[in-house]
């Protein structure tokens, strides 16, 4: 079943995204996105199309969400829903890569080792 609920501020995203199975990215042409850091942070896995910069950054097929090619899309996206075992591992592992890799923390520490390498190529010249 689908409902389209129509537009919602960024601040009603929350819940939506929480009690979502999986959330659908079929861009084929999609940069890296927030709005899929946003799902995944909730525990909700990604179907994104595999293009070039983006979800592959962020995806690992069958593990934290789905990266397909556009034939392959929905198929790939039944399966999911067929696997009751395989939505709640994909959701847990979903959670955990953004709490690894794109946390307060996580992004913090990229930050400052950024910023303490180019002190240090700035020191260098």
């Amino acid at each position: 079943n689908v409902s389209f609920l129509g537009p919602k501020e960024h601040s009603e995203l929350i819940p939506f995204f929480q009690q979502a199975d999986l959330f659908t990215l079929p861009s084929n042409m999609e940069t890296f996105g927030m709005v899929m850091i946003e799902a995944m942070a909730c525990g909700t896995p990604v179907a994104a199309i595999d293009c070039p910069g983006g979800p592959a950054d962020v995806l690992e097929h069958g593990k934290n969400g789905i990266l397909a090619s556009p034939g392959d899309y929905a198929e790939e996206m039944l399966k999911f829903f067929k696997n009751k075992k395989v939505q709640i591992e994909m959701s847990t592992r979903a959670r955990k890569k953004i709490e690894e890799s794109y946390s307060i923390t996580a992004t913090y520490q990229v930050l400052e080792e950024s910023v303490k390498s180019a002190l240090s190529y700035r020191n260098i010249i």
